[in-house]
């Protein structure tokens, strides 16, 4: 009894709680990063392949030769990537010659400490720079992940491509860390509990494909992390009003966010239209002229600022009729439910591994949103929210949030449909994690407000709970049924 009352005491104490949170994320990422062989993340070696290349000294002066540019397949041969990344992937998973080299194929293991030639990739004979041009290479080299990465790159030039190339991956898990962080802090801010915060916090760290993408090499790493700042300060301003700490927040995300990857325009676009609101909201008060007016106002100029902006990103061409045209085709592409499922199935994780439970796994995460869903329409058009939840004007921005995003994506994806005719991007489920963290609180926020409108009592705290051992099983079942059975048997 006095242990359990001792269990009890330390779970009141916040912040040694998230604390644990974090260096357990931390360590997860560590153990997973570990896991997944190298090269196996999204395009881990182009964005490897960029570091290198950034790392490389500016005067290139060693002989080079012009190959085709190669954006497309696995086979490591075919990319101009450095001779290191090439060797090394051939060395380690590569079975029946250089014809056979897929990145995404399972390592090779000998019996022993040292795995199948690892001894001579340690041993550094092939050229760390690229000779194979034009090189292939992610966002022009300009992005600030890869010039972060450079920069370890260099410092650790001396050392074997599996030291440069894990430590990078640490690097990445450093990132997903912080945002976990920056996630606890914006759900605070909102009000929830302490309490709820906590375990709200823990069931975003376990999300099984979130966890896993923090251990690659990959600029989106950096960008979710920003995408995170900003809602903080965007969280901030609608709590408090406009500051200049705020603000210089909500503009520093856009800023690097921007420098990282041009998904983050879309952050430049909600913050004209949340400055417009806390603006009309503020001088409506202040003045005789009538809201509405201002309102008006500030909308045509959001407008205005942001078409002028992204009118480089905006596949607008032609007139109306083309335009339609061009919309509803592309429309109709994206409509196929194959495509649907295979962009929720990646953004959860659930990929088929031939038992009952990864395949239906996504039809029982779906009911839960639609569940939560009808949770939400009710939160926000109730006169009364519970008191275990947070204010509307918060659900109503996480939700212009995911909206937003959908759209900035989606717009990305027609330009391309209009300039190739097929969908590039394809929109895979990974585009949408900055948002999982809103996601999932909305998730949980509706569930809530169902449990209170059927019961008439607080069951909050059991669903969060319930929440956060779902999850982790979910996280288990992936790791052991997904990754190392891939991977290792």
């Amino acid at each position: 009894m006095k242990n359990f009352q001792q269990f009890k005491d330390f779970c009141k104490k916040s912040h040694l709680l998230l604390f644990l949170i974090l260096a357990i994320f931390f360590l997860k990422g560590l153990v997973l990063l570990t896991v997944i062989p190298i090269f196996n993340g999204y395009d881990e070696a182009r964005h490897y392949n960029t570091i290198q290349y950034l790392a490389e000294s500016k005067e290139k002066n060693w002989p080079k030769t012009e190959k085709g540019k190669i954006n497309e397949g696995d086979l490591v041969q075919r990319f101009n990537y450095s001779e290191e990344i090439k060797k090394t992937a051939e060395k380690i998973r590569c079975v029946g010659g250089e014809d056979k080299c897929n990145l995404y194929e399972t390592n090779l293991f000998d019996q022993g400490f040292y795995g199948q030639n690892e001894k001579e990739i340690n041993s550094r004979p092939w050229k760390q720079y690229n000779d194979e041009y034009p090189v292939n290479i992610a966002s022009s080299g300009k992005s600030l992940y890869h010039k972060l990465g450079a920069i370890i790159e260099k410092l650790l030039s001396e050392k074997s491509i599996l030291t440069r190339f894990y430590t990078l991956r640490i690097f990445s898990v450093l990132f997903g860390t912080i945002t976990i962080l920056i996630f606890y802090l914006i759900l605070k801010n909102i009000g929830f509990s302490k309490k709820h915060s906590l375990i709200l916090t823990a069931i975003i760290s376990f999300q099984p494909h979130f966890s896993f993408y923090y251990t690659y090499i990959n600029y989106d790493c950096l960008l979710i992390l920003f995408f995170a700042t900003f809602f903080l300060g965007a969280i901030l301003s609608l709590r408090n009003g406009l500051d200049w700490k705020n603000l210089t927040l909500m503009a520093a995300s856009i800023f690097f966010g921007i420098w990282v990857k041009g998904t983050a325009y879309i952050l430049m676009a909600v913050f004209v239209f949340l400055i417009s609101f806390l603006v009309y909201k503020k001088l409506s008060k202040k003045t005789n002229v009538r809201a509405v007016y201002w309102l008006y106002f500030f909308l045509a100029v959001s407008f205005f600022i942001i078409a002028i902006t992204l009118e480089k990103y905006l596949p607008l061409i032609g007139n109306f009729n083309e335009i339609a045209g061009s919309f509803f085709r592309y429309f109709m592409k994206n409509a196929d439910f194959g495509l649907i499922l295979l962009s929720s199935k990646t953004y959860w994780g659930t990929l088929p591994f031939g038992n009952w439970i990864s395949d239906n796994l996504i039809n029982i995460i779906w009911l839960i949103q639609f569940i939560s869903i009808i949770g939400l329409f009710l939160f926000i058009f109730s006169k009364k929210k519970p008191e275990f939840l947070p204010e509307k004007k918060y659900v109503i921005f996480f939700i212009l949030m995911i909206l937003a995003l959908q759209a900035g994506i989606r717009l990305a994806d027609w330009q391309y449909f209009v300039q190739d005719g097929k969908l590039e991007l394809q929109t895979p489920g990974r585009y949408f994690f900055p948002n999982i963290a809103l996601h999932i609180t909305l998730v949980f926020i509706g569930l809530g407000m169902i449990s209170k409108t059927i019961k008439k009592e607080n069951y909050f705290d059991f669903i969060l709970s319930s929440g956060l051992v779902l999850m982790f099983i979910f996280f288990m079942h992936n790791l052991f049924n997904l990754l190392l059975l891939d991977f290792y048997l």
